[in-house]
């Protein structure tokens, strides 16, 4: 189908599906450990998300040291060819895609179906040209990250009617399976499979999203949660003094501020401070020092998590990796030995 892989490279770059991204490091995405989450684990009927630093070891070892090296990938048993990050909006999701191709100076590609719109819409070999010239040149530059957002517009169960919208996003659901098929890990892999997907939604219960699908073809499930009192209070703290301000925590109680926040996300703290610390507001300060009312006007206008929005997503993430099914079997194990 193509001669040349190098041909590939300009189309990709000039529809924007190849991109230079700001970098980002693991060390910059901020939060505090879960110290209560193995109690929490056996006390409750949901597991709890995992902590900031929970994810960052599990993406260390399954994402970032296969695609690092080809012989770590081959003696591994746990390399991931696919990762699912799921949580509301503002949750990291794509600042922990960027942070894997910076830690690894991979090739960053973004099919996302805002960028694949109005692209590669001819009937029957559209979706599959376009998948396989990302992929073709993934393997050919790997280490690569191929990020894909609001994946739940490509995982849709409705099946295709006949005279469907030729430029949905679900058009190349088929075709993305079958590339992710294709990597190999273990032993057998090749230069060439260090490639990773890496999809992410706000929406995994959305109507019509495809669950069994993204559970069939996904390696690795990462619940990105609002966070903790513990990590709220370690962002407000980062994001206020990265704006030059030190806080005295007699004259700022920063605790009420983290208490208040629960249920907004990362990137809704940020801009409740990029709104208040403003460069007028910080040369104010010695003449009107900061207080804690300032930010919770602007916090109330970002994204909130609400608790129908809570419930749906914990659900989602109780069924996907399977925790709902591995506590009914210990639930059943336990009534049999005592019947």
């Amino acid at each position: 189908m193509i001669s040349n892989v190098q041909d590939c490279y300009p189309d990709l770059v000039e529809q924007e599906m190849i991109k230079k991204i700001d970098p980002c490091t693991l060390s910059d995405i901020v939060g505090e450990f879960q110290y209560l989450g193995a109690y929490q684990r056996t006390q409750e009927t949901y597991c709890p998300p995992p902590s900031i630093q929970m994810v960052k070891s599990l993406i260390v070892e399954h994402c970032i040291l296969p695609l690092s090296s080809l012989s770590i990938r081959q003696k591994i048993p746990y390399a991931a060819r696919s990762l699912l990050l799921y949580g509301p909006k503002g949750s990291g999701k794509t600042m922990f895609a960027r942070s894997i191709a910076t830690e690894l100076g991979a090739t960053f590609f973004d099919i996302s179906p805002s960028v694949i719109e109005g692209k590669y819409t001819m009937a029957k070999t559209g979706a599959a040209l376009l998948i396989y010239k990302v992929f073709l040149v993934a393997q050919d530059c790997a280490p690569s990250v191929v990020y894909i957002d609001q994946i739940d517009q490509i995982f849709q169960a409705t099946k295709k009617k006949k005279g469907a919208d030729a430029d949905a996003p679900s058009r190349i659901k088929k075709d993305l399976i079958a590339a992710i098929k294709q990597i190999k890990t273990g032993a057998d892999s090749t230069n060439g499979d260090r490639v990773l997907f890496v999809g992410c939604t706000s929406k995994p219960h959305g109507e019509g999203v495809d669950v069994k699908g993204l559970k069939d073809i996904f390696d690795e499930f990462v619940y990105l949660s609002f966070p903790d009192y513990g990590s709220s209070l370690k962002l407000w703290r980062h994001f206020i003094e990265k704006k030059g301000v030190t806080v005295d925590p007699i004259k700022f109680n920063m605790s009420n501020l983290a208490k208040v926040s629960v249920g907004y996300a990362a990137g809704s703290v940020k801009q409740a401070v990029d709104r208040v610390l403003t460069t007028r507001r910080v040369q104010q300060l010695n003449m009107r020092p900061l207080g804690m009312g300032e930010f919770l006007g602007p916090l109330s206008r970002t994204s909130y998590t609400w608790p129908e929005e809570w419930h749906e997503m914990r659900e989602f993430d109780h069924v996907i990796t399977d925790e709902k099914d591995r506590r009914e079997r210990a639930l059943a194990a336990m009534a049999a030995a005592a019947g």
